[in-house]
């Protein structure tokens, strides 16, 4: 009786503007406070009347280039099933944005911020920074910065969301105890007539390597053991694995 339900979009920290940095994992935790068929607070109410629980079988997750939202239902009927395709289509298309929401949740976010900011992060920040120089990942946490999430309001995250959020940049999987023709016809149903505003943006510009960058960094944190780190930088290929 079990169901997975995967909703993976194609909009990341790589998509975010300088002034928009930590916009992606901010809207991922919006989208589960409430949206068009949730009202604001009621997700965890309603998510755990299906039988989830929240953190474990209901959770996301922000990287450069995706948020991926993922849903497991331990007993999955047609009714629950049903519900749970609509109130997800709802959380993509129209996620409760005002600046209420948008204050509790970025402080929130800042917080994680704060605790995440450890030696082990730090190094991995600077990992990054060094062998990717020159391109846009070099300086782009998902978590973003104080400083951009500070003056997160309601009008800019909603353009964030209106730009980024759009069916072209969908990806719908479920996978599990039921008939996998039901499975198509619920997604269809419930996100088939997604339509996105305006024009479907480019790509980032990520920018290119810079060949001219140190080829050897120290990077010094008190009281972590010593390691060593060697990378090949090369262009990216897509390749069927």
């Amino acid at each position: 009786g079990q169901v997975a339900i995967r909703v993976r979009m194609d909009v990341g920290s790589l998509h975010e503007s300088n002034e928009e940095r930590g916009y992606a994992h901010l809207l991922e935790h919006l989208s589960f406070r409430g949206s068009a068929y949730i009202p604001d607070g009621e997700a965890k109410r309603i998510w755990q009347r299906f039988g989830v629980t929240f953190g474990s079988d209901s959770n996301a997750l922000t990287t450069p280039t995706q948020t991926v939202y993922k849903l497991d239902l331990p007993s999955a009927t047609e009714t629950s099933l049903d519900d749970t395709i609509k109130l997800l289509s709802g959380m993509m298309r129209a996620p409760a944005i005002n600046n209420e929401a948008v204050r509790s949740e970025r402080g929130v976010t800042m917080a994680e911020l704060r605790e995440n900011d450890g030696p082990q992060s730090r190094i991995s920040d600077a990992l990054i920074g060094h062998m990717m120089a020159g391109t846009l990942l070099a300086d782009r946490r998902p978590i973003g910065t104080v400083e951009s999430l500070a003056k997160a309001e309601a009008g800019a995250v909603s353009a964030f969301h209106n730009r980024w959020y759009r069916p072209e940049r969908a990806v719908i999987v479920v996978s599990g105890d039921g008939d996998p023709q039901k499975f198509v016809e619920l997604i269809k149903r419930h996100f088939g007539d997604w339509k996105g505003k305006g024009a479907n943006p480019n790509e980032p510009q990520t920018g290119k390597l810079d060949r001219s960058a140190p080829e050897v960094r120290n990077i010094v944190e008190a009281g972590q053991p010593v390691g060593l780190s060697l990378a090949w930088v090369r262009p990216w290929v897509k390749r069927v694995d």
